[in-house]
C-alpha cells in the first residue's frame, strides 16, 4: 500500500499543472464498485471518433452476450491534446482516479511513450492499438502490449513486397515530418541498407506545405514505385495523382496513411489501385461481420483505426472474464493470449509485440483483393 501511495505522489503534480481534457465520462460510474469495470481509452485529440466507436461497439456486443456476468463496462475516453505531458497526465488520472483495469491507446508514438512511463510504475495493462514505434516494446514493460505491427515489422514486410519479385529501377519514398511517419521511414531505409540496395529518392515535406511543388517533384521523377509515409489526406491526393495520366507508379501505403482522416470518412475507394497493408478486417469473415455491424451502428464504413480499437476492447473484456476478475491473473492471461480478432490472430511475444505476418494487397474496384498484389 505504501508503494502505491508513493507512486501516486510522484505523479500527482502532473494533474495539478496540466489541463484536463475529458470528452466522455459516465458520471454514474462508482469507483471500486463490484458491478462496474472501468476501461480507459486515450486518443490523440477529441475530434478523433473512430477508435472510440470501435471500443463502444465491442462493449455493446459484450453487454448483449453478458460476457462479464452482469457487470457493467464503463468506458472513460480521454484526449491527449494540449500542453506537452498531457498524455502522462491523462494516464495518471485514469489509473488513480478511475482505477481502470486497462488502457487502450489509439494515438501517436510520442504520446505512447508518455503513457508507457506511467504504466511502467503503476502496473496497469496498456494496449497500443495504433502506434508503430518499435522502441515502445524495447522499454521492457511487462504490462505493455501492441496490437499493430511495429515499424521494424512493417519495414521487413514492405521490403519483401517491393523487392522480392523484381527489381524496380526507380523507387521514391515520400513522407511528412511527423514523428510516426519519420520513424516508419527511417526503419524502412535501414531495411533497404541491410540488403545493400540502392538508396531510393526521398522527399520530405511539412503537412502544411504539401502543394503543387511536392507533386511536381513526383511528376518529374516518374517513379516505378511510390511508397507513401504520410497522413491520410495527403495520401489520398497522391493515390489520385498516380491514377491519373500524369504519373504511372505502383503506390504502396503504410499504416500511417490508414489512420483517421481529418477531412472525411475512411473509404477504400480513396485508395483505388494502391497497395495497402492487409489488416484482415475486410478480407476475413469475422472482419466483414465487424464492418457490417459498425456500418449499421454508426452509419459510416469501418476503418483500420476502429478495427484495432475494437479488437483491443474485446481482448480486454474477454481476459477480464477469464481471470475471474483478478487483476494479477488478468495481466498473465493477456500475455498468453491466443485469440482471433477482426484484424487476425492475436498473440504476443516476450516483449508484448504482436506476432503476425501480413502482406500488401491491392485495392481494386473499391475492394481489397488478396489475389492482386
Amino acid at each position: 500500500m505504501g508503494k502505491f501511495r508513493s507512486i501516486k505522489a510522484f505523479f500527482i503534480g502532473l494533474i495539478l499543472f496540466s489541463q484536463t481534457m475529458v470528452f466522455t465520462v459516465d458520471t454514474m460510474a462508482q469507483q471500486d464498485s463490484d458491478k462496474v469495470i472501468n476501461i480507459g481509452l486515450l486518443v490523440s485529440d477529441s475530434t478523433k471518433t473512430e477508435a472510440k466507436q470501435g471500443v463502444e461497439l465491442a462493449i455493446k456486443e459484450a453487454g448483449k452476450k453478458e460476457i462479464l456476468k452482469g457487470k457493467r463496462i464503463n468506458l472513460i475516453a480521454r484526449s491527449m491534446e494540449g500542453l506537452w505531458g498531457a498524455g502522462a497526465t491523462q494516464t495518471v488520472d485514469l489509473v488513480f482516479n478511475h482505477n481502470v483495469w486497462a488502457i487502450i491507446g489509439s494515438h501517436d508514438g510520442r504520446n505512447a511513450h508518455l503513457a508507457e512511463q506511467v504504466i511502467a510504475k503503476t502496473q496497469v495493462v496498456y494496449i497500443s492499438a495504433w502506434a508503430g514505434d518499435p522502441t515502445l516494446a524495447q522499454a521492457y514493460v511487462p504490462w505493455f502490449f501492441s496490437l499493430v505491427p511495429n515499424n521494424i515489422q512493417q519495414a521487413a514486410q514492405l521490403y519483401q513486397a517491393i523487392y522480392s519479385n523484381q527489381k524496380e529501377e526507380r523507387i521514391m519514398l515520400i513522407a511528412d515530418e511527423g514523428y510516426d511517419t519519420q520513424n516508419a521511414l527511417n526503419y524502412f531505409l535501414q531495411e533497404i541498407d541491410k540488403h545493400n540496395e540502392t538508396v531510393p529518392r526521398v522527399i520530405r515535406y511539412k503537412t502544411a506545405d504539401f502543394n503543387e511543388r511536392t507533386i511536381t517533384k513526383i511528376k518529374d521523377y516518374q517513379p516505378d514505385v511510390l511508397v507513401v509515409f504520410g497522413q491520410p489526406s495527403e495520401s489520398v491526393d497522391l493515390v489520385k495523382l498516380c491514377n491519373s495520366s500524369l504519373v504511372q507508379s505502383k503506390v504502396y501505403l503504410t499504416f500511417t496513411a490508414l489512420g483517421e482522416n481529418d477531412e472525411h470518412t475512411f473509404y477504400f475507394a480513396d485508395f483505388e489501385e494502391a497497395r495497402i497493408p492487409n489488416t484482415f478486417f475486410m478480407t476475413s469473415s469475422k472482419g466483414k461481420e465487424f464492418a457490417e455491424n459498425y456500418l449499421n451502428e454508426f452509419d459510416k464504413p469501418a476503418s483500420p483505426t476502429a478495427a484495432y480499437a475494437y479488437d483491443a476492447a474485446w481482448l480486454v473484456i474477454k481476459k477480464i472474464n477469464e481471470s475471474d476478475f483478478d487483476r494479477e491473473k488478468f495481466k498473465d492471461i493477456i500475455r498468453s493470449a491466443n485469440d482471433t480478432g477482426v484484424t487476425g490472430k492475436i498473440q504476443f511475444d516476450e516483449l508484448g509485440r504482436r506476432i503476425q505476418s501480413f502482406e500488401w494487397i491491392l485495392v481494386h474496384e473499391n475492394l481489397l483483393n488478396p489475389d492482386l498484389k
